[in-house]
């Protein structure tokens, strides 16, 4: 899988973007988990510290919600 994050401050202009490969990774869940975490990490070395993240895949946004 290869994932990708991008921070945006708030006009919308870019800050920062990443991309990563998960090799071996054939769950989308797992996949969309790695890209948040990933996405954690990139806020934390390179954005401010009011962040919003987004996901498409409501499994994982239920976990996060939970705080699993």
């Amino acid at each position: 899988w290869g994932l990708g994050a991008v921070c945006r401050d708030s006009d919308g202009e870019l800050v920062a973007a990443a991309t990563w490969e998960i090799p071996g990774c054939s769950d989308p869940d797992l996949a969309e988990a790695c890209a948040l975490y990933n996405a954690v990490i990139l806020a934390r070395d390179c954005c401010s510290r009011d962040v919003e993240f987004e996901s498409d895949n409501s499994s994982i946004i239920a976990l996060v919600k939970e705080g699993n």
